[in-house]
């Protein structure tokens, strides 16, 4: 109960630092990244709507669904209009949070930021692995400075599924997703 307690408490005051930045015009700060938070996100935190809500109170958060391999799970979305793609999705089993994907641009203080080129950021390494099925073509690397941190390449390359392309060609590519998994001891 205290660590649920104190982390809303930091989620608060962050929010309340960001409104107040959005309130006096300026942009409000990206998130900070670290194996054991993402902004007001952490291992902790509950995978329920109302949980998430109360951290981002800038978004609009719903409850939906997404597929993979066939099959549909639940997720919960956030926004910060009410239509067009998700910003952010949080991905769960039962109250227990999983993984953060962030999908705009300005959200995460990490090497690399969503639209930008995977080559400038150093973020291509041995620790880049090939897309398979839904994300065929993609490129999935490791962030080398954070455990539980990832990014998404879009690359031009039609190579056989599961195939890493060359490395000039992923460095070409761009970020279209950052993902933070929960790190747990």
């Amino acid at each position: 109960m205290t660590v649920k307690y104190n982390s809303l408490l930091a989620a608060s005051v962050l929010a309340a630092i960001a409104a107040g930045a959005c309130a006096a015009g300026e942009a409000a700060e990206a998130w900070p990244v670290s194996n054991s938070q993402i902004g007001p996100v952490s291992a902790q935190t509950a995978f329920d709507r109302d949980t998430i809500a109360g951290l981002l109170p800038d978004f609009e958060v719903v409850e939906a669904e997404t597929w993979s391999e066939g099959m549909a799970y639940p997720v919960i979305e956030a926004r910060r209009g009410t239509g067009g793609e998700a910003d952010i999705l949080f991905d769960g089993e039962g109250e227990r949070l999983l993984a953060v994907r962030v999908r705009s641009a300005g959200l995460v203080e990490a090497a690399a930021d969503i639209g930008g080129a995977a080559g400038e950021a150093g973020i291509v390494s041995d620790q880049c692995y090939a897309g398979m099925e839904e994300r065929s073509g993609d490129i999935h690397c490791l962030d080398p400075s954070v455990s539980g941190l990832s990014y998404w390449i879009a690359v031009d390359y039609a190579g056989p599924d599961g195939t890493l392309p060359p490395r000039d060609v992923i460095q070409s590519g761009s970020v279209y997703e950052i993902r933070w998994q929960t790190v747990r001891r």
